[in-house]
């Protein structure tokens, strides 16, 4: 029995590690053929439209400079799923550029951090350390511009796997 039961385990952790959950779809009309700066400029508070099944609700305040740079601050509630856990917040900065109904982000860097302080040693802290060597530093990409208005902004990353954002004015 016992022999059966850790097959079982280990074929249900086999199948997670194939199949990882797949983001759903989400429809949007692609509103925007070209970028008002104007608009796009400023501070932006986002969620995800479409999180992955059984993740965490992250949410992001982006912010695009009139100087063409970016800083996005992601929050990732941790201890939802991990009592006793850190929170973390991942930090991207880089320059922005518009490009058609695009937004182009390079030379960016990406610090990801716990936000307890009691987490600056121990698992935890590792763990972000090793987030953040993951993070691609000098990353470049674009995301689509779908709709864009005063007091509303979504857009969704080239990245097949990159949730769509709906953000609002911060």
């Amino acid at each position: 029995m016992n022999k059966i039961l850790i097959v079982l385990i280990l074929s249900s952790l086999g199948a997670c590690a194939l199949s990882p959950p797949q983001r759903p779809a989400v429809a949007v009309p692609d509103e925007v053929t070209s970028i008002d700066r104007d608009l796009l400029t400023g501070g932006w508070s986002c969620r995800e439209m479409n999180p992955l099944p059984g993740g965490l609700p992250i949410t992001q305040e982006l912010t695009f400079n009139a100087d063409s740079t970016l800083r996005s601050v992601a929050f990732v509630p941790v201890s939802q799923q991990l009592p006793g856990a850190s929170d973390m917040e991942t930090v991207m900065t880089g320059n922005w550029s518009a490009e058609g109904d695009r937004i182009a982000v390079r030379n960016s860097t990406v610090d990801v951090q716990a936000l307890d302080d009691s987490s600056a040693s121990g698992p935890l802290a590792v763990m972000a350390s090793s987030i953040a060597k993951l993070a691609p530093q000098g990353f470049q990409g674009s995301a689509d511009v779908l709709r864009l208005t005063d007091e509303a902004l979504i857009l969704r990353g080239d990245d097949a796997d990159a949730p769509t954002l709906s953000c609002s004015r911060a």
